[in-house]
């Protein structure tokens, strides 16, 4: 009879390390997944792990998303995608034209040459 009281004992020390383990686990879990999302968002925010031209740093450094910028400047989505990534896109002109302007909603003093060597 002792010998089933000790089993038992063991087996309920046993399923309640279990629970705690499980409940640290889905805690740690639910922490991880937090993080991991919280992580994704920064990384989005500020570019990382994506190749970026000056002009997506800058934009990046902001916290100003290409579809803004697009959407401002009348500039294709696609271009000015390819312009953030690209620091060898040199636009013509009129598209540089445009994208300053928009940037000079942000910050007065931007210049071409902040961005591109024309």
């Amino acid at each position: 009879m002792q010998v089933a009281g000790v089993v038992a004992g063991v087996v309920i020390m046993y399923l309640a390390g279990i629970v705690r383990y499980s409940n640290f686990y889905s805690k740690t879990s639910l922490i991880f997944e937090i993080l991991v999302q919280y992580m994704g968002e920064v990384i989005s925010m500020y570019g990382l792990g994506k190749k970026r031209s000056k002009l997506g740093k800058w934009l990046d450094q902001r916290g100003i998303t290409q579809q803004w910028l697009s959407k401002k400047s009348g500039v294709n989505n696609n271009t000015v995608s390819y312009m953030a990534s690209d620091d060898n896109y040199l636009p013509t002109m009129n598209t540089a034209r445009k994208i300053l302007g928009a940037l000079r909603e942000i910050d007065p003093n931007v210049k071409q040459d902040d961005f591109w060597t024309m």
